[in-house]
């Protein structure tokens, strides 16, 4: 049986509301918004994660700041690329297509960085290091309800490839 897959909206909230309900409404799950770009050409973004399991610094360092210090960002057709490749700073970067794909990088201690406009996110490595194999959050799939180890195994097995350090 194949895992159903829903695909990110351009509705930045029904992206995160989506996201609440695959985790069930945790409370550990934080969403911290803001807004980057120059005056003329604002985006706003959220940037989705477990507080218990991913390292406060490692987002502000290689997340929030270079999100922030964002001077020129005309290039929306390439925004998603742009921001993952060239802004955020972290040991692996992934383009996410599907809201599943989150789940997935958030239960096992990612980032998940959101822009209000687009059809997809960026996945970025912040887990704590004493962490790394802690996946405590179940996953909502809409046929069944997979435990995160399985999901943890499906996202290694075909994403381990598609990963940029």
């Amino acid at each position: 049986m194949q895992e159903e897959k829903t695909g990110f909206s351009r509705q930045l909230n029904k992206n995160i509301h989506l996201i609440k309900e695959g985790l069930h409404n945790t409370s550990d799950l934080i969403i911290r918004t803001l807004q980057i770009g120059v005056s003329t050409h604002r985006h706003e973004v959220a940037i989705v994660y477990i507080d218990a399991i991913v390292n406060s610094q490692i987002i502000r360092d290689g997340i929030v700041t270079p999100l922030l210090n964002i001077q020129s960002n005309n290039d929306k057709e390439n925004l998603i690329q742009n921001l993952a490749y060239c802004h955020i700073r972290s040991e692996s970067i992934q383009i996410l297509q599907s809201v599943n794909e989150s789940l997935v990088g958030i239960s096992g201690g990612k980032s998940i960085v959101l822009i209000d406009g687009y059809d997809s996110g960026i996945n970025s490595i912040t887990k704590k290091q004493k962490l790394l194999n802690l996946i405590p959050y179940k996953i909502k799939d809409k046929k069944n309800t997979k435990d995160s180890n399985s999901a943890r195994s499906y996202f290694l097995t075909v994403c381990s490839d598609n990963h940029f350090t």
